[in-house]
């Protein structure tokens, strides 16, 4: 009996020892593959002395889960998935910050003041008039990205792990939300970027886009000048923060958590 004694404490120690040790989690294995993937094509704009980078986005396909076009009482799904063909495009390495919108229109509209902090409070129709200057001044043609070209960039576009969230498992990586963010807005770059170098996609401020009108989407003129936000804000919670998420919005509102980035 207490040779058997012997023999069975080793094991139990062994035992004990295995179970201190964590499994690796899906979240773990995520913060080890953290980040862009390789280098990072794109180019650096200097506007009245303010700096920001275009990333390029390789053309590619997606499938993107929109609103059915049957009738909403039908007994078909309220959602279907739709595949969307993306030429090249270029998008903000980061939001707008309050440091280029302001050396452009001469007033800063956001509640948090911070220079590389995103610009905050921006309603679609003032964005408008940005656009049109930054375009003369640099001669470019940038404007806001649409939905599906957000979409596929946030996921991480051809280099795609197919992760919830712009680059993570976990919001808490990538993004500020109403969890982490103490209700303020964040410098941009503050978290970690996605596959492609993007930061902010997930979390800080919600970014208006355009609605292209494809399959599964309402006009522009049934919708009544209604645009859409992608990628959730620092007062929203995780599940509004999800690559996949969308909230449609007159374009005339405005909030302290809505923000944009540009896309040429």
């Amino acid at each position: 009996m207490a040779g058997a004694l012997l023999l069975l404490f080793p094991m139990l120690v062994m035992a004990q020892k295995q179970a201190a040790i964590p499994s690796a989690s899906a979240d773990s294995v995520a913060s080890i593959q953290l980040g862009a993937i390789g280098p990072i094509s794109g180019n650096i704009i200097n506007v009245e002395g303010v700096t920001f980078k275009m990333i390029t986005i390789e053309g590619g396909r997606l499938q993107m889960e929109v609103e059915n076009p049957e009738p909403a009482d039908s007994l078909a799904p309220k959602t279907i998935v739709r595949e969307v063909s993306l030429h090249d495009f270029f998008i903000g390495e980061t939001e707008v910050t309050q440091e280029l919108w302001e050396a452009l229109m001469g007033y800063n509209p956001s509640r948090d003041k911070g220079p590389q902090k995103p610009v905050q409070g921006v309603r679609y129709v003032d964005i408008e008039l940005f656009l049109m200057k930054l375009n003369a001044i640099t001669r470019r043609h940038f404007r806001l990205p649409t939905e599906e070209e957000w979409e596929f960039a946030a996921r991480g576009g051809r280099r795609s792990r197919n992760l919830p969230m712009a680059g993570s498992y976990d919001i808490n990586d990538v993004g500020w939300y109403c969890n982490n963010s103490g209700n303020l807005a964040h410098n941009v770059k503050g978290k970690w970027s996605n596959e492609l170098g993007l930061y902010d996609m997930s979390g800080n401020v919600s970014e208006w886009c355009t609605v292209s009108g494809g399959v599964g989407q309402r006009s522009a003129s049934t919708r009544g000048h209604r645009q859409v936000l992608r990628g959730g804000g620092y007062l929203d919670f995780a599940s509004h923060c999800l690559v996949s998420d969308r909230q449609e919005s007159p374009s005339t509102i405005w909030a302290d958590d809505i923000g944009f980035r540009l896309a040429e």
